[in-house]
């Protein structure tokens, strides 16, 4: 078990998220009021990266691993209704700050964590290139991207100089001295406040009543907002009031934006995925639908190799698109589900080493995440609408979101995945119905292959004719079949590449060899 220990110092971490500039320490518009003592090194903060590609590619790589390592963590302790949301580019800034006054073993624990392997040495030089490559693109598309970090530090701790050094070169950040001894619930209010005008009131009342003592020495706080414009906007006008069936098969209402255009997309047997663009940014959310009842599935292979299929799988697709409106909070603490990915010395007393940060003894206590997203019809987390022109021709495939769905923000420039999450239950009116059923694979084979010309085999015997075969068989006939349908709109005559799917030949490969 944890301990969080007595009479020992407490290092307590903390993670204050909001959903669009990036900015900086010497720019921070919230900085701590008149009478906090800055304490920074003289080191100049570096605004041009000396990291090299091969180790920049391999730190991104790292924290797109890290990132999806966190995901999959915290779905597998939520409850299939939960919707999850996580900045794993904030986290991995804060543990990258933490690493830099970490020694031995806790060192090296983080280090497996985050996935540094051989680029370990040039973690800090990496962050800084990609904090800046962010900047640079806040400052010159369209995307409003802020992300400020501070250390808050007791008045009784003296910080080693390399642990400065570092912060200020590669962070542009020193520690606000804060008295947790003599007004621990005064220092708690100082730094919701930080937060909150940070995060534009969307995190409020991160910190909860009591959570310093005196024995708190210091904390690491990061806030992240962003704000961003569709490059195409949903008319407010085509929004409805559509049906969202949710994982327990329940259904409810919920605003729904529909368009009909070209968008990046990728359709596959086991998932159907969406890219939309913020305008004038290489940033842009990504959408990922999974087969009906496959979510928990889908969560559990959500890995580094899957995000890249996903990503390098988007190309231009004519669809008919339909997309929640939605926005919600979630709040995260990081101890346990750092502590499963293997990072455990850094929160127990005795082993954890942060001699690196100052001569006390120290360890992580607190570790707290609180993140915010809306989405409507002009973009991430901002208001108002934008009329544009809806057009059709010919058919087309319909994307709905309306099921639990996986979404990422990801910044193509730097390959970082800033935002990540899932969307279980939109909120909206319950519907009066019994939960809808997802049918069998073999039910939805069969049904699927009725409406074929020529068929004399009853959907009855169809499924009685797959009885004895093994689920493992019988699912990727039915997603292939079910794409088939996806791509045509139900049209039994629609074809892609002259093989429909009603052709006997359509799905071959992966469906069970049976007269039908």
């Amino acid at each position: 078990m944890m301990s969080r220990g007595c009479g020992m110092s407490l290092w307590a971490a903390l993670l204050a998220l909001g959903c669009a500039r990036n900015g900086t320490e010497t720019d921070n518009p919230a900085a701590p009021p008149k009478g906090i003592e800055l304490v920074r090194s003289d080191v100049a903060y570096l605004t041009s990266s000396d990291a090299s590609d091969s180790n920049l590619k391999a730190v991104e790589k790292a924290q797109r691993t890290f990132a999806l390592d966190l995901y999959r963590e915290m779905a597998a302790n939520a409850d299939p209704g939960d919707n999850l949301l996580v900045s794993p580019y904030s986290v991995a800034t804060i543990l990258a700050m933490t690493y830099a006054g970490a020694r031995g073993n806790t060192r090296d624990e983080m280090a497996a964590v985050l996935h540094l392997g051989d680029a370990a040495e040039a973690l800090h030089p990496a962050m800084n290139a990609i904090a800046n490559s962010l900047r640079e693109e806040s400052e010159q598309s369209g995307l409003e991207l802020e992300l400020f970090n501070a250390l808050w530090l007791s008045n009784h701790l003296e910080p080693e100089q390399p642990f400065l050094d570092t912060l200020s070169q590669y962070y542009d950040t020193g520690v606000y001295r804060l008295d947790f001894a003599a007004d621990p619930d005064g220092a708690r209010e100082r730094i919701n406040t930080w937060v909150s005008e940070l995060t534009r009131g969307t995190i409020e009342d991160l910190l909860p009543e009591r959570v310093f003592d005196p024995l708190t020495k210091l904390v690491l706080s990061n806030a992240v907002f962003l704000s961003a414009k569709w490059q195409d906007s949903f008319s407010p006008e085509l929004t409805e009031t559509d049906r969202f069936t949710l994982a327990d098969g329940k259904q409810t209402t919920v605003p729904t934006m529909h368009t009909h255009r070209d968008c990046a997309a990728a359709l596959r047997t086991d998932w159907r995925a969406v890219e939309l663009p913020f305008v004038n940014s290489h940033a842009s959310m990504v959408f990922v639908l999974p087969n009906e009842g496959e979510l928990a599935e889908f969560d559990a292979s959500f890995d580094e190799a899957r995000l890249s299929e996903i990503v390098q799988a988007l190309g231009v697709w004519e669809l008919s698109l339909a997309v929640p409106r939605f926005a919600y909070d979630a709040s995260l603490d990081l101890v346990p589900r750092l502590a499963s990915l293997g990072m455990r010395d850094a929160f127990l007393v005795d082993p954890a080493d942060f001699s690196g940060i100052a001569a006390d003894s120290m360890y992580i206590g607190v570790a707290l995440h609180k993140t915010h997203i809306a989405v409507d019809e002009v973009g991430t987390v901002a208001a108002g609408a934008t009329v544009e022109e809806v057009r059709t021709k010919g058919i087309a495939p319909a994307l709905s979101l309306d099921r639990p769905f996986v979404f990422f923000i990801y910044d193509h420039a730097t390959d970082t995945i800033l935002f990540l999450g899932r969307l279980s239950n939109p909120g909206g009116e319950p519907v009066s119905a019994e939960p809808v059923t997802i049918p069998s694979d073999s039910e939805r084979i069969c049904t699927l292959l009725d409406p074929c010309q020529d068929r004399t085999t009853t959907v009855e015997a169809c499924q009685a004719s797959l009885e004895s075969d093994e689920p493992a068989v019988l699912d990727p006939c039915a997603d292939c079949l079910q794409l088939r349908h996806d791509l045509c709109l139900g049209d039994e005559y629609c074809t892609d590449g002259g093989v429909s799917a009603c052709d006997p030949t359509a799905c071959a490969d992966e469906c069970p060899d049976h007269e039908f």
